[in-house]
């Protein structure tokens, strides 16, 4: 997968626009999975162009931002973060 396009001119200068099925490859799962985290209001931001078919397109710098964050240094960082109130807890079944 390539970086943002960006053309010679100020003027010109545009990010790559993704299409749904190359934000699925980079995060390597599917474009269902895409479309339901857009329903629950999840993943990467996005922009749907009026119209009847109302295209979906990704901001390559929104895919690098959703990818980057919520990056956890241990399961225990990452169980604290999903219930801050455990305490000390590890979050499986009691």
């Amino acid at each position: 997968m390539g970086q943002a396009t960006v053309a010679s001119s100020p003027s010109e200068s545009v990010e790559r626009l993704l299409r749904p099925a190359e934000v699925a490859d980079m995060l390597d799962l599917s474009t269902h999975t895409l479309k339901a985290w857009r329903h629950r209001g999840e993943g990467p931001r996005y922009k749907r162009f009026p119209g009847e078919r109302g295209e979906i397109r990704y901001l390559y710098s929104e895919v690098l931002e959703f990818m980057r964050s919520d990056l956890h240094g241990s399961y225990a960082a990452e169980v604290a973060q999903r219930n801050p109130d455990a305490e000390g807890s590890y979050g499986g079944p009691g």
